[in-house]
């Protein structure tokens, strides 16, 4: 037996609904960004009031946004950029943007200061931690002498 969900997501009886699931299937094109992503990696305990994702430029963001999904909107080869999958608290596959995109997207557009500052802490601390990769995107996106400092600081 199935129960529904949300409207075309049905669950087990027997298991938890996961919100972040429910949400990459209702709006596959969408990726997890920002606070949501941060959490979804570990990189901070907070878990997020809204979910925020991005989306392709193009895309009618309208259903999501009713949906109560925070959105950003993204030229392709931007939005394409650095997308990897990442489990969920209830152990399920999601897309969000990796460790060291999020990161840079919180510096670019200007997310929260203390959950960013938590997060660079802890990604410093990490033996996965990838300079390379972090400086890498961090030049493509115009931020390296904006994270350069935190880096050095923490190092």
């Amino acid at each position: 037996m199935l129960l529904r969900d949300n409207r075309g997501v049905y669950i087990v009886p027997d298991h938890f609904s996961d919100e972040f699931l429910t949400a990459q299937y209702k709006y596959p094109k969408g990726v997890f960004a920002f606070n949501t992503a941060l959490y979804l990696w570990g990189l901070s305990d907070r878990v997020p009031q809204q979910l925020e994702m991005t989306f392709p430029k193009g895309y009618n963001t309208s259903a999501a946004k009713k949906f109560g999904i925070a959105c950003k909107i993204l030229i392709q080869d931007r939005y394409d950029a650095e997308i990897s999958a990442v489990k969920t608290p209830n152990g399920n596959m999601v897309q969000a943007y990796s460790i060291e995109r999020t990161l840079c997207d919180m510096l670019k557009y200007k997310g929260d200061p203390e959950l960013f500052l938590n997060a660079i802490k802890v990604y410093m601390a990490s033996a996965d931690k990838n300079l390379n990769k972090l400086f890498s995107i961090a030049n493509s996106f115009g931020m390296h002498d904006k994270i350069r400092p935190y880096v050095e600081a923490l190092l």
